[in-house]
């Protein structure tokens, strides 16, 4: 599906070049994948190339050490397998089997059985994740993940019911958590870092805002290469919702978000100033500020990353086959029969 033509966006942050251990950690992930019968089909596998997730990451953390690279590639792919069944795969149609996989995924990561193989595989990837961090980072983690899952369900009642947004204001609080980048990108920088905030700066309210920014800025990005596949499959987007608000054509609403995401990048510098005061109001010593400076870096390195893997991937540009209204790269991994745990 073509990508609409793209303003230019205003990007201030400098672009890194990918994580040195790239080719090294894609073949981790490739072998981690089929060991997980996470991609089963060749279009399953056609897709898994056209998004790269293996080269997301290396976007997202160009910094990470290989060990913490191949974790965050698996976290990744993971979530877009995941992600295409519930957005484009019969779940995303159907209220009652899109609760009882998000069920049964929550249930996996506190500790019930996990049956499927995309529930083995998240267990997998979430004991590798959990393990040294603190209580309260845990929390946050499996907070942020529960809020992902529950929005595919938010999504599937507006398909069935035919109740989609039909506001911005009302949309990108929504699409700031639907988008994902608080768990697989805000929490994982945190974590691929090796750094664990004391909870006092974890509740300061500049902080917060800069990690929001930065998830609504990567949403509605996402949200302009992705507007053809999404009127495809009947997904909200927020190109679609400024053209019905507004009353205009698809190029002045391209317009209209782009001013809005230049407006994100310039919010996020007026907090980083509040940050260093709140910081020094809270008490943080000199280690604790360089590190918040360091996460706040990490998630720059995220905003500008996510810029640069949209015009360098496939996702958005190559054709995809749709069938009865489900493209052909869904594998209806839900609907599997379950297998013993092992």
């Amino acid at each position: 599906m073509p990508v609409p033509h793209v303003p230019v966006f205003y990007m201030p942050y400098p672009p890194e070049p990918p994580n040195p251990f790239l080719e090294e950690a894609r073949q981790s992930l490739q072998e981690w994948l089929r060991h997980h019968q996470l991609v089963t089909t060749h279009e399953a596998w056609a897709q898994v190339e056209r998004t790269r997730p293996d080269l997301m990451a290396a976007r997202y953390y160009p910094k990470a050490d290989c060990e913490a690279l191949v974790r965050h590639m698996r976290w990744l792919a993971w979530g877009f397998v995941v992600d295409d069944e519930f957005d484009d795969g019969s779940a995303g149609r159907d209220p009652q089997q899109c609760q009882a996989v998000i069920r049964e995924l929550s249930d996996a990561v506190a500790g019930g059985p996990a049956r499927e193989p995309y529930a083995r595989a998240l267990v997998d990837l979430w004991q590798a994740t959990v393990r040294d961090r603190s209580r309260e980072w845990n929390r946050i983690h499996l907070h942020d993940f529960c809020t992902v899952l529950w929005t595919y369900h938010t999504e599937t009642i507006g398909r069935v019911t035919g109740t989609q947004f039909t506001s911005l204001a009302e949309y990108i609080p929504f699409r700031c958590q639907s988008v994902a980048i608080l768990f697989y990108g805000a929490d994982h920088a945190e974590a691929a870092l090796g750094i664990d905030l004391p909870d006092f700066v974890r509740h300061l309210p500049a902080l917060g805002a800069i990690r929001r920014l930065v998830c609504e800025h990567i949403g509605l990005l996402n949200d302009i290469f992705s507007v053809a596949k999404d009127r495809a499959l009947n997904n909200s987007n927020a190109v679609d919702i400024v053209m019905a608000e507004r009353d205009c054509d698809q190029a002045t609403a391209l317009d209209h978000l782009n001013a809005l995401l230049t407006q994100k990048i310039n919010d996020i510098a007026d907090h980083e100033a509040v940050l260093a005061d709140q910081l020094v109001a809270a008490g943080a010593d000199d280690p604790t500020q360089e590190q918040v400076g360091a996460c706040v870096a990490a998630y720059k390195a995220l905003t500008r990353g996510n810029h640069d893997w949209h015009f360098e991937v496939g996702r958005y540009t190559a054709p995809e086959a749709i069938h009865n209204g489900i493209p052909l790269y869904t594998q209806d991994l839900f609907a599997r029969p379950s297998v013993p745990d092992r």
